[in-house]
């Protein structure tokens, strides 16, 4: 004889089988489906077509690297930022990082300038860092860790960290003005023991 317990349950066992296929196969709404993109090149104001790193900011701005300056799009408009206006010796932008207070850490293919969002300008990141070096090279990658230290991979000249609080720039991987790793770094990231994990780039 069966008992009303395991009748309960195995009615509620099969109600919830049908909810589930019920759910899965419910037909995709036609507005789901709709997928739209819209195409911005120099046509539309992008100052060179050829893009290296996308950023939307803390105030919804989309920042667009390319090979010819930086671009700050507002939705309608761009407005182009070159070497001159970013006070620095270079307009080809490769990466791009916003910090904790809204400022925008800009790697080019000859150092580092910083957008001061508070006072709307650049200016050119020449610190010295801990090992007496300033960052002159190509910048492929500018991260932020969870607590708001800037780090940088720099070709030829290491891995260097930044503390907005401090104000103390760190350089790794260098001794005596020498890169010590075996090839440049193309890609970092911190996993959840804060271990920094590294990806070079070798033949």
């Amino acid at each position: 004889m069966i008992g009303r317990e395991n009748i309960q349950t195995q009615l509620i066992r099969i109600l919830t089988c049908i909810l589930v296929v019920f759910v899965f196969n419910q037909p995709v709404s036609s507005a789901e489906q709709r997928l739209y993109f819209n195409q911005l090149s120099t046509k539309n104001g992008l100052s060179h077509n050829r893009v290296h790193a996308i950023l939307q900011d803390s105030k919804g701005f989309i920042w667009v690297g390319t090979s010819d300056g930086l671009n700050r799009y507002d939705g309608i408009n761009f407005k182009t930022f070159y070497k001159k206006d970013l006070n620095i010796n270079s307009s080809f932008v490769v990466t791009l990082c916003e910090d904790n207070i809204g400022n925008i850490w800009i790697g080019t293919d000859n150092g580092v300038s910083v957008y001061d969002s508070k006072n709307d300008l650049f200016r050119h990141f020449n610190q010295v860092s801990s090992s007496g070096l300033m960052i002159h090279n190509k910048v492929p990658i500018i991260r932020k860790d969870e607590q708001g230290v800037i780090w940088m991979a720099v070709n030829n000249q290491g891995l260097f960290s930044y503390d907005p609080e401090s104000k103390v720039l760190n350089n790794y991987f260098v001794e005596n003005g020498v890169q010590r790793l075996p090839a440049n770094i193309t890609s970092f990231y911190f996993d959840n023991n804060n271990v920094c994990w590294l990806g070079l780039y070798t033949l």
